[in-house]
Order: C-alpha cells, then sequence, then structure tokens
C-alpha cells in the first residue's frame, strides 16, 4: 500500500517539476543576465552600488514568483479544464498539494542558490571586503528560502478557498488573503516568543567601514520567522483538509 501511494507521488511530483521546468529556465536565465549586466557597471558606478542591486532585485522577482506559482498551481489546473483528472485521482488530497508545493519549494531553492552564487561574486569584485563571511551568505541564504516558502503553501490556501465558493471568488480570494494578513500581524509577536529559544544568526561582521567608505551594518534574525514558517507548515494539511472536502470541479 505505501509502495503504491510513493509510487504515485513520485509520478505526480515528476510531472510538476516537468511544469515547472520553463519557470526555472526562463527566470534562471534572466537572472544571469541581469548579473552579467551588473559585472560590467562595477567599475562604472560608485563602489557598494552594484552589490546590494545584485542581491535584492532578483530575490525580490523570486519572491513575487512564489506568490504567483503559489496562487496559480491549482488554478491552471481549472485554467486547463484538467481539474476533473486531478480530482478523479484516487489519492488522498495531501499528494497533489504536497506535490504542488514541493515542486515551487525546488524552483525557488535553484533560482534564490543561482541568485546568492552570482551576487556572492559581485560582492567580492564590488567592495571586496571581509564583512560577509561564507557562514553570513550561507545563512542569508537559508533565511531568504525559510521566509518565503511559506507564501507558496498561503498561496495556495487563498486559491483553495475560493474554490469552494460558485459566485463572488475574487471577493473571497481578497478576503481570504485579508483575513490571513491580519492573522499573521496579530499572532506574530506570540510567535516569537514562543519560538525565542530557538537562536537566531546574525549577519556581518559587527558595524564596518570599508577602505571605499562603505558603512556595514550587523543584522540580526528575528525569531518571527520561525513562527511564519511554521505557519506555512500548518497551512499544508488546512490545504489539504480543503482540496478533499470543499473543492468542487
Amino acid at each position: 500500500m505505501r509502495c503504491m501511494v510513493w509510487k504515485k507521488f513520485k509520478a505526480l511530483l515528476i510531472k510538476e517539476l516537468l511544469e515547472e521546468r520553463g519557470w526555472i529556465l526562463f527566470f534562471g536565465g534572466g537572472i544571469i543576465l541581469f548579473d552579467i549586466y551588473i559585472f560590467t557597471r562595477i567599475n562604472v558606478w560608485d563602489k557598494g552600488v552594484a552589490s546590494p542591486i545584485s542581491l535584492v532585485f532578483p530575490l525580490t522577482a523570486i519572491f513575487f514568483l512564489s506568490l504567483i506559482r503559489g496562487y496559480n498551481s491549482f488554478r491552471e489546473e481549472w485554467n486547463r479544464n484538467t481539474q476533473h483528472l486531478l480530482l478523479s485521482l484516487p489519492v488522498k488530497g495531501y499528494i497533489p498539494v504536497l506535490t504542488k508545493f514541493l515542486a515551487i519549494l525546488i524552483e525557488l531553492v535553484l533560482l534564490a542558490l543561482l541568485s546568492f552564487l552570482l551576487s556572492f561574486i559581485v560582492f567580492k569584485l564590488d567592495i571586496n571586503d571581509t564583512f560577509f563571511s561564507i557562514k553570513d551568505w550561507i545563512n542569508l541564504y537559508l533565511i531568504f528560502i525559510i521566509s518565503t516558502f511559506p507564501f507558496i503553501s498561503l498561496t495556495m490556501l487563498v486559491y483553495l478557498v475560493s474554490r469552494c465558493v460558485r459566485r463572488l471568488r475574487w471577493l473571497v480570494t481578497l478576503l481570504t488573503a485579508i483575513g490571513i494578513y491580519i492573522f499573521i500581524v496579530k499572532t506574530l509577536p506570540m510567535g516569537e516568543r514562543l519560538l525565542s529559544f530557538i537562536p537566531t544568526p546574525h549577519i556581518g561582521n559587527q558595524t564596518l567601514k570599508t577602505s571605499d567608505g562603505v558603512v556595514l551594518h550587523t543584522a540580526t534574525i528575528s525569531a518571527g520567522i520561525y513562527y511564519f514558517a511554521l505557519i506555512g507548515i500548518i497551512t499544508l494539511p488546512l490545504c489539504s483538509f480543503i482540496y478533499d472536502r470543499w473543492v468542487e470541479a
């Protein structure tokens, strides 16, 4: 029985990864072209300008991609009119939900890794200092993944809730998104206190002024990211429950 479930899970995951392949190649190529342009600007712009641009712009694009792909993960099934096939599969709801989530998460991990590797090179060529250690770069990468992946499951939840009604789906989508935002904002301080026992990383070597006059400061990461990640994980079984019980073709 478990072997059959695993085979179905594996087959669906491969299907989802193949569907995400185009997005990975498109965004990956865009990130490479963007950083090639930044490389050519290092000796043209003032010192310290190219470094943050090479990091912030691609990561912002990846963040919005996670929102779009999370929301569209199930929406595309209805747009392609393949929802009947998906809903008729003899599998529990957690399998379609988890495979779609993992495929987008793998996409997020690969694109973020590419962006961080290229940004690391830009930083070394641009400001050429030891403020960010290798450990800092790894921490930055992990923090980005941890703080971004919950948006995948949350946007999946928003869409699945909208499929539970036949009319005014746009209004249900809006109200669900607002409700989730209010819930997270209201409970975040409590979540930070509850998870404050988990060590949070420090990014950077205290306060440093480079030889070129660029001032950098240490950043301490809040335990709130762990709470937000926990919400993202809890959202997955909630998506599975809604998909199994209330979503109709």
